[in-house]
Formats: C-alpha cells, structure tokens, sequence
C-alpha cells in the first residue's frame, strides 16, 4: 500500500513539473491534492480485510435479540417462510411438468406438432386443408396425423340456460394416438366425420361434472349446441384434456372442395413420428409433398403472384411439450 501511495504522488509530481514547477514545489503541490496518506490507506485496510464481519455479527446479534424479544412476530415468520418455502417447492414441480419434453402419452416424446412456413414471408400458413387431407393418404413417416381448430358454441345443458364454450373440432385419429378410452360410451369414430353421420358430442370428465351433474344416464342424450340437436356419445376420464385444455370435442368435417387450395379454415397438425423415422425425415416429406401442392395451385389463374411462386416454402415439425391436460 505504501509503494502504491507513493508512485500516486510521484506521477502528480511528475505531471506539475511538465507544467513548469521545480521539483520540490511540484512535490509539496502533489502531497496537498493527494490527501491524507493515513486515510487512504485505512480506507483500503477495510476494503480488503474482513472488517465487515464486524457488521454482519452486530446484524445477526441484533437480529437473534428481536426475534427472543418478539416471540410472537417470530413464529408468524417462521410459518411464512415455511408456507413460502412450499409454495416455491410446488411452483418449481409444476413449472418442471409443464417444460417436461414429453407428453404423458404413449410415445409421448415422438408426438409432433406440424407447422407449414413460407420463410421469405416469415409466417405460418395454418391453411393447410388440402394439404392435410393429401397427407393423410400419402406420409409414411407421420403415424395418426390429425388436425384441429377451437371454436365457439352455445351449450345447453339440462337444467341450465345457454352458455358459450369452447369446443375442439377434432379428427378421430386424436383419440387412437393419446390411447386414451372414454369412461361411458365412446370417443369419436372414423364414421362421424362423414357428411352425413348425425351430429355427436364428446365431453370431458370436469364438463360432465360442473354441467351435467355428473349424470352417466346423459351419454345417448341430445342437447343443443349451437341450436342443432347434438347426442353427446362419451365422457372421458379425468385429467384428459387433448390437445390443450379442452372439454368438449365434436368431428372435425371440412369438405375441401369448397375452398381453393391453400384457402379455407386455420388448422393445427399433429401426429406421431412412425418407428425409427427422425424429425428431419419425416420434415423432408412433407415438405416436399406440400410443395408439389403449391405448384398445383400456381396454375391457377386467381392463384398466386409472380413473387410468390419464388418464395421459399416448407414444413416445420416440431416436439410437443405436455401442458397442464
């Protein structure tokens, strides 16, 4: 410390001599604006030693002297920080489920989330109808591939007045990849996504509770949903909640002949990776089946400009994370 206090002053000496001072002058000036040498060197004593145990010691003791004092205070504090403590435990166990890799499903970890992205444009196009059903009978690499979209219904239910709820159109490959059978009745069939099968409910184990009372007697009955008689055919068991936190799903029944190609309805696609197919296998052949989609389309004469036939286009397959259902 005594050396580093004295190249200080030397360096002020040296730069008032280059001034114009003599040296002893130069010296005098650079002691006055230096200070008080004792000072700076207490100063850094306590910086470097461990002079602020002192404080934490007269803190805790402190401390340990209200606490005995304030019995009272102390146990309403120690519960808080054990409730806090607890709290924070089953946060962190929550948080933990939520971000966990795989879904709670059979081959959970291999279910995917299929996303189409035109990257010049930077954004997804969801309307993938015909792409979706062009899929379905032509991936190899994709097993169960279902699509869906969340709308919005009014409900009545026995004994209770209209009520708008969400409601998950749904194809009934969902139900055979989450392997999941309904408590009463049945999940969705293949044959009530045809035109003309009678129109069918499937409700979840929270819905039927809150709603119906949890009456099993009400599987075969018709409610109205959206002003058509609709026959609620299942009840699904409790914590099912597929894709997200859904309770009510009905078929999915979309005709893409009423819409262009790469026109209609926003999708979401998903399905499972087939046995000992990659990510970017089965990514490659859907890409490379909606791109055959896409120059289909271009010939269209309302289709699509000039710019966009140089975009650059592909799909994006991505793991599904489990959620709260």
């Amino acid at each position: 410390m005594r050396d580093e206090m004295r190249l200080h002053i030397e360096m002020e000496a040296e730069r008032l001599q280059a001034n114009g001072l003599d040296p002893a002058e130069a010296r005098r000036q650079a002691h006055v604006r230096f200070g008080g040498v004792e000072k700076f060197k207490e100063e850094g004593r306590e910086a470097r030693g461990f002079v602020w145990l002192d404080s934490v010691s007269l803190d805790a003791r402190l401390g340990l002297r209200m606490l005995a004092k304030h019995r009272g205070l102390t146990l309403v504090g120690g519960l808080a920080m054990a409730v806090a403590i607890a709290l924070g435990a089953s946060a962190f166990e929550v948080i933990s489920v939520l971000l966990r890799e795989d879904l709670p499903l059979p081959d959970g970890d291999r279910v995917v989330a299929i996303k189409y992205t035109n990257s010049s444009a930077a954004r997804t196009d969801r309307h993938v109808l015909h792409a979706f059903e062009a899929w379905r009978g032509q991936v190899r690499t994709i097993e169960q591939l279902g699509a869906f979209r969340i709308v919005e219904h009014n409900l009545v239910a026995p004994n209770a007045p209209p009520e708008p709820i969400s409601v998950a159109e749904i194809t009934v490959s969902s139900f055979v990849l989450t392997g999941t059978p309904a408590l009463y009745g049945r999940y969705l069939l293949s044959s009530d996504e045809q035109p003309q099968a009678a129109p069918v409910l499937l409700i979840g184990y929270e819905a039927w509770r809150t709603r119906f009372g949890s009456d099993p007697t009400i599987v075969g009955r018709a409610v109205p949903l959206g002003g058509v008689a609709t026959t609620i055919v299942g009840i699904m068991p409790e914590g099912f909640a597929f894709p997200i936190r859904e309770q009510f799903w009905i078929p999915l029944r979309l005709d893409p002949l009423k819409w262009r190609a790469w026109e209609g309805p926003s999708l979401d696609l998903f399905g499972r990776l087939a046995p000992e197919v990659t990510v970017g296998q089965a990514q490659a052949e859907l890409t490379a089946s909606a791109g055959r989609s896409r120059m289909r389309t271009r010939t269209r004469p309302r289709g699509f400009s000039r710019s966009s036939s140089r975009t650059r286009e592909r799909t994006v397959i991505s793991r599904v994370r489990s959620s709260n259902g």
